[in-house]
């Protein structure tokens, strides 16, 4: 139980109580794992997943080792001092942006949870986001390079360890109307046997924002997955717990400081989904049986055709995150 008004306590038990069956239903932190590492975006969603999973590490799993990692990608993000060093105006937005990088490491460092802060892949440099056709999607690569390596790495020292990251219901219809406006009317079979690269592509996209509460990241090796255990959560109920707790929250400066083209798709769809959604998520639409259930929204769009099954998933994003073929899509 955290300490707030009953209003806030109801919410919070109704949330734990989802995250919680969610671990279970699916298995997301099987007996044996060691550490979870919690991917930390600075969002709502990310804060709101640290939460919840400390409360899970409390009252369950007292041995659990967790571990904050945040990607320094891209480092304007987290060294304005040295990327901004001849822009005094660029560099005192990012400067103050920065600030709340670090009152988050702090805030959580208070709850028991250390930070780990991660170097950028090499490869996906600051000039190479910057030079991109897509830099919000070259950034993730980057990122899931990172975090995939760190995995390894946890693994290579013996700790089995799992990623989780803060992915909501929101979440996953972006990525399943993603599917079916690039799908042209075809199913995920037709793509396999006569568009492969097509394919190919639409399975690494959708591993990011996963449908599935856990993928195996395909690290050599090893059986290492990543959870999304806040997929039966709604931006609306994330935002509100975040609000009421005061939960700390990292913005992303990049479009202010960079302009439009590091606006990602997914920023106009979540607006899309604000503006057709309501802040009361006491709302009726919010608990019908359709959107309600994560399961029900799978199984629609399983239906369609659009969705490939998680077998076709599994093992595939250590590979083509790795793939020059993939990076070069968007340089």
């Amino acid at each position: 139980m955290i300490s707030g008004s009953e209003y806030v306590n109801k919410l919070f038990e109704t949330m734990y109580a989802k995250f919680l069956d969610t671990i279970e239903k699916y298995d997301l932190i099987p007996a044996d794992t060691e550490k979870v590492c919690l991917g930390m975006s600075g969002g709502k969603d990310a804060q709101v997943m640290t939460l919840l999973m400390n409360e899970y590490k409390k009252r369950v799993r007292p041995d659990l080792e967790l571990e904050l990692l945040i990607v320094k990608t891209p480092s304007w993000k987290y060294e304005p001092d040295k990327y901004y060093a001849g822009n005094e105006a660029m560099k005192e937005y990012a400067t103050t942006q920065k600030k709340s990088v670090d009152t988050t490491i702090e805030y959580w460092e208070k709850q028991g949870i250390p930070t780990k802060l991660i170097n950028y892949a090499p490869e996906v440099s600051n000039e190479v986001i910057m030079r991109a056709e897509k830099p919000c999607v070259m950034c993730f690569i980057g990122l899931y390079r990172s975090l995939c390596g760190y995995i390894k790495e946890q693994y290579e020292q013996g700790k089995k360890t799992v990623l989780s990251i803060g992915i909501t219901k929101f979440d996953l219809l972006y990525v399943l109307e993603s599917l079916t406006i690039r799908s042209n009317g075809n199913s995920w079979e037709y793509d396999k046997l006569n568009s492969p690269d097509k394919y190919y592509f639409n399975r690494l996209q959708t591993t990011f924002f996963s449908p599935y509460p856990k993928l195996i990241l395909g690290i050599p090796g090893t059986d290492a997955a990543k959870i999304t255990p806040i997929i039966n959560l709604t931006d609306n109920e994330t935002r509100e717990l975040a609000n009421q707790l005061g939960l700390p929250r990292i913005p992303d400066p990049c479009a202010k400081l960079h302009g439009e083209k590091f606006v990602s798709d997914k920023r106009y769809f979540d607006s899309y989904l604000a503006g057709t959604t309501t802040e009361d998520i006491n709302l009726d639409h919010i608990h019908s049986g359709f959107f309600s259930d994560y399961q029900s929204l799978l199984d629609t769009f399983t239906r369609v055709g659009v969705l490939p099954p998680k077998s076709e998933l599994d093992g595939l994003m250590y590979e083509a995150i790795n793939n020059s073929k993939i990076t070069a899509i968007y340089e």
